[in-house]
């Protein structure tokens, strides 16, 4: 009587567990529903399914980028609706005030109202804000000059003037709006009364073209915080007033001196150390560029870096450097208008697939050409007829541009959309498994784990038996 053999028992033995590893497998694909759960599954299909991960993943942030875009754009295209609707307005009352039925008084009345229109397009322009930033207000820098009128700075007054082309070119050209206004100081015991233009009056250049020179100087530290509105100084004609900043401006006062301190015409109420100073002038939001020769750069350097402005080098006579000293503070404000691009949108997987939206534009009444509108006469309202026209089509083409801009985007949110579902349809066919055909190959290896269960209960009791006979 012959028994089983070790070979067949070891064969018997590893179809069981065939069985079982198929039998595991098959109720890993059926609790998971993927096929794939393991590179050492299906190398190749995971690597694709993974490839396809990515690019799903991907696809929703492009659609969070996208989303973004499309609420920025509409932010803009609200508030330029706001800034339409106030200029319509605005036209009523220009065509109310060009009427001959009213007088110079309802006039007047119509020009408060006029007043108020214009502020609150500014305010609407710069308050429609997206991470601090308005995608319809330019960036607006005010520059006002606080120019030393001692003896001994003709030169450096006259190449102020005539490096000033250059400076608003470069501010413009960064989309920079630019103001100016300056303020002459010197000294009370000349008895000298000082020339000032306010920030964005018209009359600036023409009025800086009369200064005249003094013999002594006002020290500089009461001229910059009187100037910057830190403090109002009681006193006679010589002391300037504060430069009335407009809203949502940077500000920048530009110190043109050769002058130390000059201590024995200092007001009791101003500090004497830098850094009291330039406490007072940072509180109004004022930046301070000191244009100086390089002797009195010690009494400017802690101003000019507590108040984020700067310091610049000039020959000690005859203007020479200020030229270039004004360039280089020119930079330094038309750097933020630099700031102001195009929005990028990722709309794809590379760093390539992008598109801009959002051109900038500058909604402000300054922006739109509605600087020092009138309709306090006749003809300043007809005049303002023809301007407020202008910007009204302005305002519709920034609109339509914006709506434009919209619409493209939500056009590429449908395409991605199709795309993911594309991509999503691809990794199920790869790596979810068929649960009819994982059912039957569990049923199948249980069936086989069984039979094999059968066999080698067979042989072993085949094989006592066998030992049982030899014995006995």
């Amino acid at each position: 009587m012959s028994g089983w053999t070790p070979l067949s028992y070891g064969s018997a033995l590893r179809g069981m567990s065939a069985a079982s590893a198929g039998a595991n497998r098959a109720l890993r694909e059926l609790s998971t529903g993927r096929r794939i759960n393991s590179a050492a599954d299906d190398a190749a299909g995971s690597a694709v399914a993974m490839g396809f991960e990515s690019r799903m993943r991907c696809g929703a942030k492009i659609d969070q980028n996208v989303q973004t875009g499309v609420s920025i754009l509409q932010l803009a295209e609200g508030g330029l609706g706001t800034v339409s609707n106030l200029l319509v307005r605005a036209r009523e009352l220009a065509m109310q005030s060009a009427s001959d039925g009213i007088g110079d008084q309802e006039r007047s009345y119509l020009q408060i109202e006029m007043d108020q229109l214009l502020r609150e397009i500014d305010h609407t322009a710069c308050t429609t804000q997206w991470n601090d930033e308005s995608p319809i207000a330019a960036v607006h820098a005010d520059v006002g000059f606080v120019l030393d009128v001692s003896g001994s700075m003709s030169g450096e007054i006259a190449a102020v003037r005539a490096a000033l082309t250059n400076f608003r070119a470069a501010c413009v050209y960064s989309g920079v709006d630019v103001a100016f206004g300056f303020a002459s100081v010197g000294d009370d015991r000349d008895d000298q009364t000082h020339l000032q233009v306010d920030i964005g009056e018209p009359d600036f250049d023409s009025q800086l073209a009369t200064i005249s020179l003094s013999g002594w100087a006002q020290d500089p530290y009461s001229a910059l915080i009187q100037t910057s509105g830190a403090v109002e100084l009681p006193g006679g004609g010589w002391e300037p007033d504060a430069f009335t900043w407009r809203q949502n401006s940077t500000r920048h006062i530009i110190q043109v001196t050769d002058t130390g301190r000059e201590t024995d015409v200092i007001p009791d109420s101003i500090p004497d150390d830098e850094s009291s100073v330039a406490s007072m002038v940072a509180s109004q939001g004022v930046a301070v560029h000191v244009i100086a020769p390089s002797s009195r750069h010690d009494v400017f350097d802690g101003i000019a870096a507590g108040t984020g402005g700067s310091i610049q080098d000039i020959g000690p006579s005859n203007g020479s450097g200020v030229s270039e000293a004004m360039d280089r503070i020119a930079e330094l404000i038309a750097a933020r208008g630099e700031e102001r691009t195009p929005l990028e949108i990722i709309t794809g997987y590379g760093s390539g697939d992008k598109v801009e939206v959002g051109q900038p534009f500058d909604a402000t009444a300054t922006g739109l050409g509605l600087s020092n509108v009138d309709v306090s006469t006749k003809s300043g309202a007809l005049d303002a007829l023809n301007r407020i026209d202008s910007a009204i089509d302005q305002v519709s083409a920034g609109r339509a541009s914006f709506g434009a801009e919209t619409r493209r985007l939500q056009s590429i949110l449908d395409q991605n959309a199709r795309a993911n579902e594309s991509l999503a349809s691809s990794k199920m066919h790869i790596e979810d498994t068929d649960i009819a055909q994982s059912s039957a190959a569990l049923l199948r290896q249980q069936v086989l784990g069984q039979a094999g269960q059968q066999v080698m209960s067979r042989i072993h009791n085949l094989n006592r038996n066998l030992l049982l006979t030899l014995i006995s």
